[in-house]
């Protein structure tokens, strides 16, 4: 059976060294918390501030309109005309703002400019301008982004459209204000990333030569121990030697004073038989006496030889 994908990179993560692990920990920290602020930017932050740029364009709209109607403006167009270009120069986002009537010429009805803050060219086409209510419309070209508004000026009092503003409200500012935020939102993840890998390298530094010194720590306290193993070993062996000695010792004077009486009697016993075959007897029996008396003193000295031998040892370790 084939194993499960998420478990071969549970493996395989798990394996990784301490530095590889932060690092992609952190890796997978930062990048959905980049996306996710790219993300905000472009569908939270940049339609509230197309939509903020709208809601200009419709005040100028709202205010130019009160003023042609308190001011009847559209009988003074040099009035008009000053009053749109002010109006530009209060809001820099308003590259254009036309005021448009309709007019009758041989029967077909025609837009006519009546003033505008920029040379027109030609007026638009009277079939766009049948609506009683603002309209906006946002146009996002390779060159340009705008906001469009069409919006009536409507005479209350005689209840009718008495002329229409056309005007193009620039979201260029909005296009810089989202770029900035871009641009500053890269730099701080990069300058976090920065910040953050070599905050965790000094720290993983640290880490290395701390365990560097506890391995080196554990390998000086394993030596230690073995060597207090041998010594223990050493003194455990030194004292069974000690106690064999003093049980040897013991064991010739208890074993050399009976041998010794035994001896000198058997000394007078040949000063006394005459019969060769009995002094080569009694000779017989004192040289096996002397080698049971030197069994004890040679075991002793080996004793004392092998007690020396582990002391210089002893001293030679240590």
């Amino acid at each position: 059976m084939a194993a499960n994908p998420f478990s071969r990179i549970t493996r395989w993560f798990f394996a990784l060294s301490l530095g590889p692990k932060i690092y992609l920990s952190l890796s997978a920290i930062l990048i959905p918390v980049f996306i996710l602020t790219i993300f905000v930017q472009t569908k939270v932050t940049r339609p509230l501030l197309q939509e903020e740029v709208r809601q200009i364009g419709l005040s100028v709209c709202r205010s130019i309109s009160s003023d042609i109607i308190a001011q009847n403006l559209l009988g003074r167009p040099e009035m008009l005309e000053a009053r749109l270009l002010e109006m530009t120069w209060q809001q820099p986002s308003l590259v254009r703002i036309s005021v448009l009537t309709k007019e009758t010429v041989e029967g077909v009805e025609k837009m006519k400019i009546v003033a505008s803050n920029i040379d027109e060219e030609t007026a638009p086409e009277a079939a766009a301008f049948n609506f009683t209510d603002p309209q906006t419309t946002l146009e996002n070209d390779d060159d340009r982004s705008v906001w469009e508004i069409l919006y009536p000026v409507q005479n209350k009092a005689r209840n009718k459209v008495i002329a229409y503003l056309k005007a193009d409200v620039s979201l260029q500012l909005v296009e810089r204000v989202t770029s900035i935020f871009t641009e500053i939102a890269s730099l701080g993840a990069i300058l976090a990333i920065a910040l953050l890998i070599w905050i965790l390298s000094y720290y993983m530094k640290r880490i290395i030569e701390n365990e560097r010194r506890l391995r080196a720590a554990e390998t000086t306290n394993i030596e230690l121990t073995e060597q207090l193993h041998e010594t223990q070993q050493q003194l455990f062996q030194n004292e069974k030697l000690a106690i064999m000695g003093q049980l040897t010792a013991s064991f010739a004077h208890e074993i050399g004073t009976p041998l010794n009486s035994l001896s000198g009697h058997l000394q007078l016993l040949h000063d006394e038989v005459i019969a060769d075959k009995s002094r080569n007897r009694i000779d017989i029996i004192n040289s096996q006496v002397t080698r049971i008396e030197g069994i004890p003193f040679n075991l002793t000295r080996q004793l004392k030889d092998e007690e020396e031998r582990s002391r210089d040892l002893g001293f030679a370790g240590s």
